[in-house]
C-alpha cells in the first residue's frame, strides 16, 4: 500500500469566525443566532436578531461548523437559514477536491489531536492558526469516499448501540414505576418507613492524595465516577488510582451500592451506583456504602429508589454548602420513603438483572465498534485504500 499524502487544512478550507453579537442586537424576531449551546443541545433556545451583517456570517443547512471554545467539536448544521455567533467557525471548502463527509471525519481527528494541547487552563479553546496549520491525510477522492462511507456506517452502528443502552436504562425506570408507582404520590399505598429502618450507610475513607500517582490495581470510587443518573464511567472517567497502604475494610465488592454524598455535578447528590465487577475499587469518603436490612430492602430496589427524582430532591433539601453541596448519613436516613413488600422488590431485582445482562452485551458491542472505528481511522491516516 502507498502512503497517504497530507495537506494543511488551511490549503483546502477557509475558516470564518462568527460575529460578536451584543445583547442590544437581540430581539423577538429575525434570524436565529447560532451559539455553541444550540449546537450541543437541540432544545436550547435561540437568540433572534434583525441586525444586518456581512454575508459571510450567514449559515445554511449543510454547512460545517466548528465550536472552538469550551466545547470543541464539529457539527453539520441542519437548522435552516441562521447567523453565526463568535466562538464558532464556519468551514468553507472546495468539495471538488475533498469529499464533505471525509473532511468532517478529518476535522474530528484534528480536534482529538489538538485538544490535548488546547489553549486555556479552565476554558479550553483552539485558535484558528492551529486548525489551519494542522495536516490531515489527503488520499485521492475515490478513497475519501470509501473511507467516509465505511466510517459513517460504523458511526451509525455506534449511535444505535448508545440508543439501545439508553433505552435499557429507561426500561429499568419504567419497570420501577409500573411495579411500585411514583414515590412522591405512592399511588399503591405502600407502607411508609424511614430509610434508617431499611438501610444503613457507611462512610468512606479519606485516602492520602500523595498516593494518587500512576496506574495501579486499585481505583477510588468517587462522585466523579458517576453519570448524572448513576453509573460508572468505564471510559473517560477521571479515575484516581491508589498505590498506597491498603485499607481492606474499604475495598468494595461487586454489587455494592454507593450513594453520592456530595454534588460534584448538577443533580448528582444522592444518586446511586452499583459497583461493577470489572475492577478493584476503593470506597472514597464522598460516597456512602449502603448496608441492608435484607428482610425489608433489596439492593436493586434501593438503587432505583435513590435514582428517582423524588428522593434526590428530598436529599438536596437536606444539603448544605455553597460551592459544593453535601449532606450527611443522618440526614439521608431520616427521610421517609415507601416500602413495598420484599418479595416484590426481589421480583423487580430479577427483572433488572436480566436488563443489565442485555445492557452489558450492548456495552461490550459498543466498545468493539469504538475500537473498530479507531482502527479504521488509523488505517485511513496511514495507507491508501486503492
Amino acid at each position: 500500500m502507498n502512503s497517504v499524502r497530507e495537506i494543511s487544512i488551511g490549503k483546502v478550507a477557509t475558516l470564518i469566525n462568527g460575529y460578536a453579537f451584543k445583547p442590544a442586537h437581540r430581539g423577538s424576531s429575525g434570524l436565529k443566532i447560532i451559539r455553541i449551546q444550540n449546537l450541543t443541545n437541540p432544545n436550547a433556545t435561540y437568540n433572534l436578531t434583525e441586525l444586518e451583517v456581512p454575508e459571510k456570517y450567514f449559515v445554511k443547512s449543510g454547512d460545517i461548523l466548528i465550536a472552538w471554545s469550551a466545547t470543541i467539536d464539529v457539527f453539520e448544521w441542519e437548522g435552516g437559514p441562521a447567523l453565526l455567533n463568535q466562538h464558532i467557525f464556519k468551514v468553507e471548502f472546495n468539495d471538488d477536491i475533498i469529499f464533505k463527509k471525509y473532511f468532517v471525519f478529518a476535522l474530528k481527528k484534528t480536534i482529538r489531536e489538538l485538544i490535548s494541547r488546547a489553549h486555556g487552563s479552565t476554558m479550553k479553546h483552539i485558535v484558528k492558526s492551529d486548525f489551519e496549520n494542522h495536516k490531515i491525510p489527503f488520499p485521492n477522492y475515490s478513497d475519501q469516499i470509501k473511507i467516509a462511507t465505511l466510517l459513517q456506517k460504523v458511526e451509525i452502528l455506534i449511535a444505535k448501540r448508545k440508543d439501545s443502552i439508553a433505552l435499557l436504562d429507561e426500561l429499568v425506570k419504567s419497570t420501577f414505576l409500573e411495579m411500585f408507582g411514583d414515590p412522591f404520590f405512592n399511588p399503591k399505598n405502600w407502607n411508609l418507613d424511614k430509610l434508617e429502618n431499611l438501610i444503613q450507610i457507611k462512610n468512606g475513607f479519606a485516602f492520602d492524595s500523595q498516593y494518587f500517582t500512576g496506574v495501579s490495581d486499585y481505583v477510588l470510587m468517587t462522585p466523579g465516577n458517576f453519570f448524572e443518573t448513576g453509573g460508572y464511567k468505564d471510559r473517560g472517567a477521571k479515575q484516581k488510582y491508589y498505590s498506597g497502604p491498603l485499607k481492606k475494610e474499604f475495598l468494595l465488592n461487586p454489587g455494592d451500592v454507593l450513594i453520592a454524598m456530595t454534588e460534584q455535578a448538577p443533580g448528582l447528590l444522592g444518586s446511586a451506583l452499583i459497583v461493577p465487577s470489572n475492577g478493584k475499587f476503593l470506597h472514597n469518603q464522598r460516597l456512602g456504602l449502603v448496608q441492608y436490612n435484607s428482610n425489608k430492602s433489596n439492593p436493586r430496589f434501593i438503587e432505583s429508589l435513590f435514582n428517582s427524582g423524588w428522593l434526590r430532591q428530598n436529599i438536596s433539601k437536606t444539603s448544605t454548602g455553597t460551592k459544593v453541596k453535601h449532606t450527611s448519613v443522618a440526614k439521608i436516613l431520616s427521610i421517609q420513603v415507601f416500602c413495598p413488600p420484599i418479595d416484590l422488590q426481589n421480583q423487580f431485582a430479577t427483572t433488572v438483572e436480566k436488563i443489565e445482562t442485555l445492557k452489558q452485551q450492548a456495552q461490550e458491542s459498543l466498545a468493539e465498534l469504538q475500537n473498530l472505528y479507531g482502527a479504521l481511522s488509523q488505517k485511513a491516516s496511514k495507507a491508501s485504500w486503492t
